[in-house]
Formats: C-alpha cells, sequence, structure tokens
C-alpha cells in the first residue's frame, strides 16, 4: 500500500516547485520515491490522464527539478547510463596519472550513502571517515574516456569483465557513460584503488634488510606474475572455447600497492586471441618503449614472450633497489640511458635504429651494460639474501632473451619462481630478543607511508655581516629532519614473531612452518596471499597475553574479564558453534585440539551472548550454550569422546545433521535471525567417507539452501572455518579446493576458509566471514610439490 511515507523525495520536489496540492495525485499514479527519477514522457502521460489542468507545465518542472534530489548509487557490476542532469555522487577529485596515458585517471570519495550494500561489502577497507570526521566515505580510482576515446574505453571494459576473477588483478567494480552539464560525455572505469605504483614504492620504502623481509617482498611481487599467466591462459569459456591473451604494458606504474598486496593494473592494452594455435602471435597498438622487447614494434606481430621481457625489466629494477635502495635504482636508469647513446654513437647498422631514451636492449639484445650491472649486483646483495642473487639468475638466462622463442612461458615462470621461494632457509632467521622486536616495529610504525620530499634548492640561505653564506648549519638542520621513511615488510615481519615464553608447550609433535606457502603463492589460478589487518597471534601469543592480563598463571590462565576488542567488531549476532572430528585419525592430534579449543573459547568469550555449542563426527556427546572454557575441556578429555581405533569420521554426515537443523531454524524461527559460524577441527582424512567429493556437494548444497531462504548472502550470514590439525598433503588440498575454488560453484559465494591448527588464532576466529581475514594466507604442510589431480578421490 502506498503511502505519505513513500512520497518524501517527491513531497520535497512538489515543496520546492509550490506543487504539493498534487501529492496525493503523484501517489495514486505510484509516482513515489522508489520511481525516481521518471521520464519526461511518462510525467506528461498520467499527469494529462489525471486531467490537471497545468499538466504540461508540472511535468517539465518536475523532470527539471527531481534531478536535485535523485543523485546516482554506485553499484557492484553496474553498467550506467547518466544523462546530463543526473548528479554523480562524488565529492572529491584528486589527478592520479599526470604521465599521460589514454585516460584521466583520479582518485574520488564517494559518501557511504551512495555506494550499494553489495559494492561495500567487497571493499571494506576503503571505507573512512571523511575530513569532517563524522560522514563515512568510500575511496575510489576512475578512470575516464573521452568520446573519442569510446574504443579503447570498450576494449579495457572487456578486458576487466575477462579478469574479474583473479585477485592479483586490479578490480573494476563498475562502468557507466554520463555526460555533463556542457554536454561532454564521458566513459568511466570505477577502479579499486591503489595506495602507490612499484615505482612510487620503491621511492617511499627502503628496501627489506632482514631475510624474512626479503623474502616477504619477492613472495609478494611474484604473485602479480600468476596474474600475467592468467592473461595468457584464462580459463575455458561455458562453451568449451579457450583463449590466448597479452597485457603488453608490463611496467612499475602498472604494479599497484594496494592495503598490502602487489596488484596487476591497467589492462588497456589487453589482447585475448582464440587460441588455435600453440604459439599465436598478434599486432598490438601500444606499450610503454622502456620496458618493451626489442621485437615489439608498430605493426609487427609478436608473440606473447613480449610480457615475459617486461617482467624481467621489472625485477631488474626491483633487485637493484634491494640491493642498493632508491639510489641505485635512479643509478641504473642513468646507466641504461648513456649506454643507449653509446649504441646510437656506434651507428650499428646490423641493429635497428633505436631512438635516445631508457631501454633494456640496443635494439636487438640485452644491453650490455644491463648484463654487467646484475654481475655488480650479485656482488652487493647481503649475505642473508639468498634470493634476489637467483632472480637475477632467471632473469639473465630465461626472461631477458634476444629470440622470443627461447624466453620462459609464464605458466613455467610461475613454477621457477616457486622454487625460489623454495630456497629459503629458515636457519638464517636468527631468534631476535622482543624489546629489540618491539623497538623496530615502533620505528616502523612512527615511519611516514609517503613521507614528504624536499628541494634542495630551497634551503634558506643565511649570511653574515659580510654577506657569505653560512647556510651549512640550517642545510644540515633541514637534512637530519626528512621523514623516516617505512622498510619494506618489517611490519608483516616482525608482527609475525613470537616472542620467548616461558609457559609449557602441548605435547604435539614439532612442526616447522614457512611464514607463507610459496606453492600457494605461485600456483596459477589461485587467490593471492594479503597481508594481515592485525598483529598475527599464534597459539602462544594468546596465551601468553592471557597471562599477562591474569594475576595467576596457575589458576585464571583460560579466564578472562573482558570480550576481545578486534573480535567484538565483528561478532555481531552471530552463532559459534565447533563441530570436531574425533575419528581415530585425530589421536595423536587430541591433546593440541583440547587446548586450541578451550584457548578459542577463552579468546571468543562474551562475544555468544547465549554461549557458545559443540558436537562431534563420532558419538553423541555435545556442549550447548556453554560460556566457561573449562567445562568444554572436561568433555575433551572424557573417554568416550576421545578417538578410538576402528572409529571413523563421516564429515558428510555430521555436516548434514548440523545443515539441517540450521535451515529448520532459518524456515521456522520468527524474528530477527543470528548468524552462524561453524569451526571444524579436522584432520581432513574423513577415513568414514567413502567419496570425499560428497562433502564439498553438501556444503554447495547448504549454500544454496540459504541463499534460496535469505537471497544474497552479504555479510556471511552462515560460514564455515576448517581448522586443519597434521599435515596430510591430500587433506590439504581437498580442504584448499573448498576455500579457493568451491565459491565458483555456488554463484562465487565464498563463506569458507581454512587454517592451519598452528596459525592465526584471530584468523581461526574470523577468516571464514570477514573478508580481509580470509584473504590472509593459510599455512600449508612444508615440502609439497604438485596438487592430486583430484584432492576428493
Amino acid at each position: 500500500m502506498l503511502t505519505h511515507s513513500n512520497a518524501l523525495i517527491t513531497f520535497c520536489i512538489l515543496l520546492n516547485l509550490s506543487r504539493t496540492k498534487y501529492l496525493e495525485t503523484f501517489i495514486r499514479v505510484n509516482f513515489v520515491d522508489s520511481k525516481l527519477p521518471i521520464y519526461l514522457s511518462a510525467l506528461r502521460s498520467e499527469l494529462n490522464d489525471a486531467q490537471i489542468d497545468e499538466a504540461e507545465f508540472l511535468a517539465e518542472s518536475f523532470a527539471k527539478e527531481q534531478w536535485k534530489f535523485c543523485p546516482a548509487t554506485f553499484e557492484l557490476e553496474g553498467t550506467d547510463n547518466y544523462i546530463q542532469n543526473w548528479i554523480l555522487p562524488i565529492t572529491n577529485y584528486e589527478p592520479i596519472n599526470e604521465k599521460g596515458g589514454t585516460a584521466d585517471l583520479w582518485q574520488i570519495e564517494v559518501p557511504e550513502d551512495f555506494v550499494g550494500e553489495t559494492l561495500r561489502a567487497e571493499v571494506p577497507r576503503s571505507r573512512y571517515k571523511g575530513p569532517d570526521g563524522h560522514e563515512w566515505q568510500y575511496k575510489f580510482a576512475l578512470k575516464c574516456f573521452q568520446s573519442s576515446s569510446v574504443e579503447q574505453f570498450d576494449h579495457e571494459k572487456t578486458a576487466f569483465a575477462n579478469l574479474r576473477k583473479h585477485n592479483g588483478v586490479v578490480r573494476c567494480f563498475a562502468n557507466y557513460s554520463h555526460t555533463d552539464q556542457h554536454k561532454n560525455r564521458t566513459h568511466n572505469l570505477l577502479l579499486e584503488y591503489g595506495d602507490s605504483d612499484l615505482e612510487v614504492y620503491f621511492v617511499t620504502h627502503h628496501p627489506p634488510f632482514l631475510e624474512p623481509e626479503v623474502f616477504l617482498f619477492w613472495s609478494e611481487l611474484f604473485e602479480v606474475v600468476t596474474a600475467l599467466e592468467s592473461i595468457h591462459n584464462p580459463k575455458p569459456l561455458d562453451d568449451g572455447r579457450t583463449f590466448k591473451g597479452w597485457h603488453a604494458d608490463i611496467k612499475p606504474d602498472n604494479i599497484l600497492f594496494i592495503k598490502g598486496k602487489f596488484k596487476l593494473a591497467d589492462p588497456g592494452f589487453v589482447e585475448f586471441l582464440p587460441h588455435t594455435i600453440e604459439n599465436p602471435e598478434t599486432i598490438l597498438s601500444g606499450c610503454t618503449w622502456t620496458y618493451s622487447a626489442p621485437e615489439h614494434r608498430p605493426k609487427r606481430k609478436v608473440s606473447q614472450k613480449i610480457d615475459i621481457w617486461s617482467f624481467g625489466c621489472v625485477f631488474s629494477i626491483a633487485a637493484t633497489w634491494v640491493a642498493g635502495g632508491h639510489s641505485a635504482a635512479r643509478d641504473f636508469t642513468k646507466i641504461r640511458q648513456k649506454a643507449v647513446n653509446h649504441v646510437i654513437a656506434r651507428n650499428d647498422s646490423s641493429r635497428p635504429g633505436i631512438l635516445p631514451g631508457d631501454l633494456f636492449h640496443d635494439g636487438s639484445c640485452v644491453l650490455k651494460d644491463v648484463t654487467e650491472w646484475h654481475r655488480v649486483l650479485r656482488n652487493q646483495v647481503r649475505r642473508a639474501d639468498r634470493l634476489t642473487g637467483l632472480v637475477l639468475d632467471l632473469v639473465d638466462e630465461s626472461m631477458l632473451l634476444e629470440r622470443p622463442e627461447d624466453r620462459i612461458d609464464s605458466r613455467t615462470l610461475c613454477n621457477e619462481l616457486k622454487k625460489i621461494l623454495d630456497t629459503r632457509s629458515d636457519s638464517l632467521s636468527e631468534p631476535m630478543s622482543s624489546s629489540l622486536r618491539d623497538a623496530l616495529l615502533e620505528i616502523d610504525e612512527e615511519a611516514s607511508e609517503f613521507p614528504a620530499m624536499r628541494d634542495s634548492s630551497s634551503t634558506q640561505k643565511l649570511t653574515d655581516s659580510t654577506g657569505k653564506a653560512v647556510y651549512r648549519k640550517s642545510r644540515k638542520s633541514q637534512i637530519l629532519s626528512i621523514p623516516l621513511k617505512k622498510t619494506a615488510h618489517r611490519s608483516e615481519h616482525l608482527t609475525s614473531i613470537s616472542p620467548p615464553l616461558d609457559l609449557q608447550k602441548p605435547s604435539t609433535p614439532k612442526t616447522h612452518h614457512r611464514a607463507i606457502s610459496a606453492r600457494t603463492l605461485l600456483t596459477p589460478s589461485t587467490s593471492p596471499r594479503s597481508h594481515a589487518p592485525h598483529k598475527p597471534q599464534n597459539f602462544y601469543q594468546v596465551l601468553n597475553a592471557i597471562k599477562r592480563r591474569d594475576d595467576n598463571l596457575k589458576d585464571r590462565i583460560f579466564r578472562t574479564s573482558r570480550i576481545d576488542g578486534t573480535l567484538a567488531k565483528y561478532f555481531k549476532d552471530r552463532d559459534i558453534r565447533f563441530l570436531i572430528d574425533n575419528g581415530s585419525s585425530m589421536q595423536d592430534h587430541w591433546d593440541q585440539a583440547t587446548i586450541l579449543l578451550e584457548l578459542l573459547v577463552t579468546k571468543a568469550a562474551g562475544l555468544d551472548k547465549n554461549g557458545m555449542d559443540a558436537s562431534f563426527t563420532c558419538g553423541n556427546a555435545k556442549v550447548d550454550g556453554e560460556k566457561e572454557a573449562k567445562n568444554f575441556r572436561k568433555v575433551m578429555l572424557k573417554q568416550g569422546v576421545q578417538p578410538q581405533a576402528g572409529v571413523h569420521t563421516d564429515m558428510r554426515s555430521s555436516l548434514g545433521f548440523i545443515f539441517e537443523n540450521h535451515i529448520h531454524y532459518l524456515k521456522n524461527h520468527l524474528g530477527p535471525k543470528k548468524h552462524l559460524t561453524l569451526i571444524i577441527f579436522t584432520d581432513g582424512l574423513w577415513e568414514g567417507t567413502p567419496q570425499k567429493d560428497t562433502v564439498k556437494e553438501k556444503i554447495a548444497e547448504f549454500i544454496k539452501m540459504v541463499v534460496t531462504i535469505r537471497g544474497k548472502l552479504i555479510n556471511r550470514p552462515v560460514s564455515l572455518q576448517f581448522v586443519q590439525f597434521g599435515h596430510d598433503v591430500e587433506a590439504t588440498f581437498r580442504l584448499q579446493y573448498m576455500d579457493d575454488e568451491l565459491r565458483y560453484e555456488v554463484d562465487d559465494i565464498d563463506v569458507i576458509d581454512t587454517e592451519s591448527a598452528d596459525g592465526d588464532i584471530i584468523k581461526i576466529l574470523l577468516g571464514s566471514f570477514v573478508e580481509e581475514y580470509d584473504n590472509l594466507e593459510h599455512q600449508m604442510s612444508p615440502g609439497l610439490s604438485e596438487p592430486p589431480i583430484n584432492p576428493f578421490q
């Protein structure tokens, strides 16, 4: 039923026109707020049919006035055409690119009210308080093409659509066309906003110094190669057709640093062709000459190997920065420019003509000074840096090669980069005292992300009585006051270090983990990791925090009197339930599972007002609505609950029982319905489940049923967190598949996360329903090689 409350905006428009007497008529013909804006033709037709004396005046006046009250709303994957009077909800424009290009690039701010709910869910970390400190805003990048570049706009829009499922590529959230008040028409892409590009990152950050920092930097940069591989070898279409692609403009400017991750940007020259031959070639319209391959020339067909050359150039510059910082990178640029000038001066007729500038080649092959520079860098890298020299070897031997057919392909490149990361030796990372760690972390947190650049020419010049310049002291003061820079990946490394603890560790087998799984980072078409939005807390760090907080360790170690602040931000109206795998294969892990369960319940105390629940895969034991961690421990220690020989877990049936109960709750509960997070302790073996793929099928079926009842799963009203015990290879990949790939079987709905039982406690509690925690890399078993062909067999 339509009422006055449905027409508040309509009333305001009529009030501005001094025509509120027609409000009842507008409501009767359904010209209410939800129908705005209303086209002039519809206004004329309905108002004339209503036999209003001034129908023509009212229709034209209303059609013009309504735009003041109808700003656009940006929706995820929206494709809109905003006519001349439509107001865009952009409160601030700041130019980003001043280096030329095919379009203008802006940083924009949009009030939260004009960002659709689905789009908000995709960019939670772009939300911030506006200048007034009250209104929430979202930050985006906006790429604007003029009408003369509509073909380029369509091309780039298509490229983004083809790459939208790869997390290593900057995302395009929406596109629209707009005609402004001067009748100028633009075509626009609403993009993920990057804090900086790789070129700026090298200026604003010190290179990594500690061995783990070097590892983290290279592993993050290597992830961008997986994005390139997804362009070179995109997944087949639904109709079975396959394609090959080119990026054609890989350079530091097009690798953005977004919320702690490097991402590949600007697919403006991306080209996709049907895969009809093994090594396709095509003519590409543009590139950046500094990083272009020797064979990449106008109107000449080129293979995908031009991207490999360009990445070799990026790695060359990155290795220079790691070894010598920004000053060395600037020197390297000058070296290349001088080398090109020498080539031109020699006037070698055997080489294709090149123009003065910054190149990595002499027209045919890599500059000799580039190769020599790499030799110098190898001799200068720090003793603890075992990776940079290997990167340079790969660049010289497989990437910056004259003949395209001799260069490595992107898929093999991913594998070779994985091998480089696998050479990392944990023994190089000597223990660090907590006092030194805390001091370094505090310094890094105080450093500016983008320190101001000072111009030496602006140094104040002082004079003495004779007029002689005496500005040395002033100049020294200015130099010494230059802001500190952040060190690449220092915070990520230092916050992952467990300080020495004087607590007894649980009696579980000793295991070793890399901070990041090299294989997960570099396997093509997998989700890249992101940096922790909190300081990661493993078992012992959380235990130590509880120890410090309590007065008596022995009596109160698992008791807390306050709600955890980090968790409280996300746990609202959400039930926490545990499903514990107590099949016989879990026997060796039971002590660890008991202590971890007790710790999680303690950490999450007070978040579930009704208390937390637990059930088991074997037997009828359960815990309902319990708030005390010690009572969970008592159940875990019962004889009939502990794993027994010959008793195996049927994970499909165990999950099915919980799913059926929750579906019944959703269908029959009156009033607001609470969300559900199910935390599953398991080794992933499921020896009582003959066909393991029925587990993922049961989960997919459950997700689809929840969607049917609740609609689109915004804010993940149901979520599953797998916690893996042990390091069985097939089980690990089985759980990884459900984490990374199952979403594509249920309309891209991601409600599953996986974490090692030795991993981050905060991620175990939040990873399944908070996106920034879900994107953190889960730990894997050390020494994994290739995954099984089907992890569910």
